[in-house]
């Protein structure tokens, strides 16, 4: 399902952390979003494809398709919608992988300031808001209703993550926090953090995380081909898309994951990407690989239908 909410998420990239949501179109133009993605495990069995229906520039749907051991189709759904106003979205709602709900978004001047989550299970929505300086995020925050039981008795809490944002240069350093607030007012459970992320022409290339109980450390390295999940959409519904190497402008080549938690060995990950291309520089396949020592373990594919 790692692969499903990724997608889901690129629906759209980066441009540069400075640029302004408002000098570009967020209507995807024809020919540079995937129609198809079909994903595949690392013996090139056929897993699920995703159908991306985009009219006028805009995605209305998307289908999810599973398959059997034998490649037969087991299932096949619209797993998410949109509605608009213009060329921006106003609501998504989302069904598959056991969860149902609804995303509301409202803007200012072209910038998302509130989304509102809202579950069918019911509960009450979960809330993100966000606070700019001239076309720069400067801070994002989570509320999470939920129910805290304690010696029989329950009280409902809001769940809280803080992201304050400190912009210079080619970096990004983000103040994180995360806490329980009471009805009382008071903070229980607060766990801080910091990252420093460095991007260079659109793509991450490096991030530093580190708080009291976590070290870690990310290097990214890209082509100089074009990211197929790249369009100006996601830099309207994900403000701080820059915080991942799936928003980038190319297509990443390498990763490598260094971290060390609290009373834990350190742990190192690497994973390799290669490519095909058409003749408009969009890749048609992608293969991932794990390298494990001196082996590379081919552990996904994905293709790319224009």
């Amino acid at each position: 399902m790692k692969k499903v909410i990724l997608s889901l998420m690129a629906i759209a990239a980066f441009v540069g952390c400075s640029k302004s949501n408002n000098d570009e179109s967020p209507t995807i133009p024809e020919g540079t979003y995937p129609k198809e993605i079909t994903y595949k495990d690392g013996k090139e069995k056929k897993l699920s494809k995703e159908t991306f229906n985009i009219q006028d520039g805009k995605i209305l749907s998307i289908v999810k398709e599973f398959y059997g051991r034998d490649g037969e189709t087991v299932e096949k759904k619209t797993v998410k919608t949109f509605s608009y106003n213009g060329d921006l979205p106003t609501k998504s709602v989302y069904e598959g992988d056991g969860q149902a709900y609804t995303e509301e978004y409202e803007y200012e001047s072209g910038k998302l300031t509130k989304k509102t989550v809202t579950y069918a299970g019911g509960g009450k929505p979960t809330v993100t808001t966000y606070s700019y300086e001239g076309d720069r995020l400067i801070r994002e925050v989570l509320a999470t209703p939920m129910k805290y039981s304690k010696e029989g008795r329950e009280e409902e809490v809001t769940q809280y993550n803080e992201k304050d944002f400190v912009h210079s240069g080619e970096r990004v350093t983000v103040n994180e926090k995360n806490y329980t607030k009471f009805k009382d007012g008071k903070e229980k459970y607060v766990n801080t953090l910091t990252s420093v992320f460095t991007i260079q022409g659109g793509n991450l290339i490096h991030r530093k995380t580190e708080s009291t109980s976590l070290k870690e450390e990310g290097t990214y390295t890209y082509d100089d081909k074009k990211n197929p999940t790249f369009s100006n959409l996601k830099k309207i519904l994900t403000p701080s898309y820059f915080m991942t190497s799936e928003g980038s402008r190319n297509n990443i080549l390498t990763k490598e994951i260094t971290s060390k938690a609290e009373n834990k060995e350190e742990s190192k990950q690497k994973y390799i990407y290669k490519y095909t291309y058409n003749d408009k520089g969009y890749p048609t396949t992608r293969k991932e690989y794990e390298v494990k020592g001196s082996v590379e373990e081919h552990i996904m594919t994905e293709e790319y239908t224009y």
